[in-house]
């Protein structure tokens, strides 16, 4: 496993395996980085047509909403909770929240349209299996950067919803 930045690992290879060693140090990461989170690109290259890492987020890391123009993306989560919150264009309101949880029968999640979303950890850590569509471009992806937010739902109300929905043991479900 090389670092290749701050919280970003590669590994290469014919055959790869997640090991518990490879989690722990993605997980040391996590704590140090700057964005409190960490990943290991499994994938060969950026301009590989299929995008898998394994992804750590610490509780206090921030993902703005975004959506990821013509592509998908799916979750598994490995260890920890997770929950996702599909937003309303018009004034990012929660339509849908999806909380994951590893070793659950709600663990794995797939996005197939472009919606806004925002992945908030609920637990102190998560460790998650991500796969999307490549190749990666630092473009493909519109997130509320540049929009008016005035008319919107401010994301810390999001994440107040999520966590009392969270709480209440919800899987998913329509708001």
């Amino acid at each position: 496993m090389k670092k290749i930045a701050e919280g970003v690992f590669h590994v290469t290879g014919p055959i790869l395996c997640l090991t518990d060693e490879m989690i722990d140090a993605l997980l040391v990461e996590c704590s140090s980085a700057s964005k409190k989170r960490a990943r290991i690109n499994f994938h060969p290259s950026n301009k590989s047509n299929v995008q898998e890492m394994i992804v750590a987020l610490h509780k206090s890391t921030q993902i703005d909403p975004h959506r990821h123009l013509n592509k998908s993306e799916s979750f598994h989560v490995i260890q920890g909770d997770v929950s996702v919150a599909i937003l309303k264009e018009e004034t990012f309101e929660p339509v849908q929240l999806i909380h994951l949880s590893a070793g659950s029968s709600h663990c794995y999640y797939r996005l197939n349209e472009p919606l806004y979303h925002l992945v908030v950890p609920m637990t102190e850590f998560v460790v998650m299996h991500e796969t999307t569509e490549g190749p990666f471009i630092p473009s493909s992806h519109d997130d509320i950067h540049g929009f008016d937010s005035d008319a919107r739902l401010p994301v810390e109300s999001i994440k107040i919803l999520i966590c009392q929905d969270y709480n209440n043991d919800c899987k998913a479900h329509s708001m």
